[in-house]
Parts: C-alpha cells; sequence; structure tokens
C-alpha cells in the first residue's frame, strides 16, 4: 500500500529541488532532512490506511536495522538539539536488527529522544545507544537531564 497522492507529488518536489542545490550544501542538508521527513510521513500515512482497512502487515518483511533507524533519529534532532545548546550523540555497541515496522520504531526513539532533549538543560547531552544482548536488541534513550522523580530510570526498549 502507498502513501496517497500528496505524499508522493511532495517527494518528488524535494527530489526536484535537491537537483539544483548541491549536496554538502545547508539547503542540500536541509532538502535531504525534508526528504527523511516525508518518507517518515508516508509510514504513517500507509500505517494508517493499514489501520483503516485491517490489512496484516507483511510477513516477508525483512528485519529493520535499529543502529541505522537510531543513528537517522540522532541525524534528524541535530539542529534542534544546537538550537538548545544540547549535544546529541549514538553510540553502537552492535548492530541490531528486529522484526519491526521501522517507521514505527522510529517515530517510538524519536519520541523519546525529542522527551530527553525538551528536559536536558544547556550543555547536557542526550545519547542513543544500540546494543545486542545475546538474542535480544537494545536501544537505550539517555540524557543527563534531573529525571523523575519516583520512576525507574533504567529504560530501554528490548525486542526479542
Amino acid at each position: 500500500m502507498n502513501c496517497a497522492h500528496p505524499c508522493a507529488i511532495l517527494d518528488a518536489r524535494v527530489q526536484l529541488a535537491q537537483r539544483d542545490a548541491a549536496q554538502d550544501s545547508k539547503t542540500g542538508q536541509a532538502l535531504a532532512r525534508i526528504r527523511n521527513d516525508t518518507a517518515t510521513l508516508t509510514g504513517i500515512v500507509n500505517e494508517l490506511l493499514v489501520a483503516a482497512t485491517g490489512s496484516p502487515p507483511d510477513a516477508d518483511s525483512e528485519p529493520s536495522d535499529l543502529a541505522k533507524v537510531a543513528a537517522a533519529v540522532v541525524e534528524s534532532l541535530q539542529q534542534l538539539a544546537g538550537e538548545k545548546d544540547v549535544r546529541v550523540t549514538f553510540t553502537e555497541n552492535g548492530r541490531p536488527y528486529a522484526l519491526i515496522d521501522s517507521n514505527g520504531f522510529r517515530r517510538a526513539v524519536l519520541a523519546l529522544a525529542d522527551n530527553a532533549l525538551e528536559h536536558t538543560p544547556a550543555g547536557g547531552q542526550v545519547e542513543i545507544t544500540t546494543a545486542v544482548l545475546g538474542n535480544r536488541a537494545v536501544v537505550t534513550v539517555s540524557d543527563s537531564g534531573a529525571g523523575i522523580m519516583g520512576v525507574d530510570q533504567a529504560g530501554s526498549l528490548i525486542a526479542s
């Protein structure tokens, strides 16, 4: 199932604009981020269409590279983090793969990282780490903020 017409048109327009901008220029980099965000939007629309029609997920899907997704989240947050004077880093302690929808996973990691960024003071750090522990894929989002009182703060996303 593909994104309805407007998403495809948006992606095509961004691609056309990319032709006129040097890839390593500020404009070229911004267009690349917009194209990545458009792909995420396309995924969301497709998931909504699947939810609305009740179509089952594709059983033949390939495992998602969680490190690649997490690194893309870090990249997408760099400008916002820079404006807040917070450092956002990615550490790969293994290349985990999991049978998970990469768009949904990206949104989950982005939500955690965005929350961490929101609660980290200037000069602080948000770190996203991927690891493989036995047969588990582990992605951890941590920050140097004050944390939440009365809550276990050792939180990771773990997929078996």
